[in-house]
């Protein structure tokens, strides 16, 4: 019997809030940059994606409480946990994904 290397609980994070490897690598990269603001174009470019599905990417991470989202346009993203726990949580997946 192995152990595996990633705890059930971030299993269960990724299960329930990722649905894609560019979603998890959106939500690390604005969590590696919590200090900046990024347009949807932006993190297009750095994710080397489509702008539209950067922009459901993001959508999805702001319903699910990880982003905050400036009204602007166009509109702007940072990275913004709702709860230490999910920040946390956040950590543990990067810290997995590492």
């Amino acid at each position: 019997m192995t152990d595996d290397p990633i705890p059930g609980e971030v299993k269960a994070f990724l299960l329930r809030h990722i649905d894609s490897i560019a979603q998890l690598e959106a939500l690390l990269l604005l969590r590696a940059h919590a200090e900046l603001v990024w347009s949807a174009d932006t993190l297009a470019k750095r994710l080397y994606i489509p702008v539209q599905a950067t922009a459901e990417i993001v959508a999805r991470l702001c319903a699910d409480g990880f982003l905050a989202a400036e009204d602007n346009e166009p509109p702007l993203y940072q990275y913004h946990c709702t709860s230490r726990e999910q920040a946390h949580m956040v950590d543990q997946v990067a810290e997995c994904y590492a």
